[in-house]
């Protein structure tokens, strides 16, 4: 019954938010509200199935800063010989294609939003925003083919807002192989 009281208390100050004030008090109730009601979970299965009680001590590991170190750092080399492993098993006659957009001219100012389809996948400049205006400094983005095609069919087609009159024009591109 003091474990009813205790996780009790604990529900009640997670209710009102009161008490605390140090991150540390509240992350070790949260750990202790866990505790609690997982034990109690486990009682209440045990009653159920009329199973013997597991042990459900808690026992904590403590951790140096060098083992903390050392486990990094294996974790990090586990992740470098992993990805060394995955590119060895890359096939060396697949090509990377990609298509690029380099930049839109315009004889008037505006901004543009342009939608390239590849085979049916759609890629869209910008891929971030919805306009990009249009000047020289204009970015550039890449966007990867599917690697198993042999042959591409593309089709473009573009959103022209003026900086004028703020009309939106549509132009087309015929589809190409």
């Amino acid at each position: 019954m003091p474990q009813q009281n205790e996780l009790e208390n604990l529900l009640k100050m997670f209710e009102d938010s009161s008490g605390f004030g140090d991150p540390d008090a509240r992350r070790n109730a949260e750990l202790r509200l866990q505790f609690l009601l997982a034990q109690q979970q486990q009682e209440r299965a045990t009653k159920a199935t009329g199973e013997q009680k597991p042990d459900t001590s808690l026992q904590v590991a403590s951790v140096t800063a060098r083992q903390a170190i050392i486990v990094a750092l294996i974790t990090s080399v586990a992740g470098l010989v992993g990805i060394y492993i995955g590119n060895q098993h890359k096939n060396a006659d697949t090509v990377e294609r990609h298509i690029k957009l380099t930049t839109v001219d315009s004889p008037e100012p505006g901004a543009v939003r342009v939608v390239f389809e590849v085979n049916g996948q759609p890629y869209s400049y910008p891929s971030r925003v919805i306009w990009a205006d249009v000047s020289q400094h204009m970015s550039q983005e890449n966007y990867p083919l599917p690697l198993n095609a042999s042959s591409f069919s593309v089709h473009a087609f573009a959103y022209f807002r003026r900086s004028t009159d703020g009309k939106i024009v549509r132009y087309d591109t015929q589809e190409a192989n």
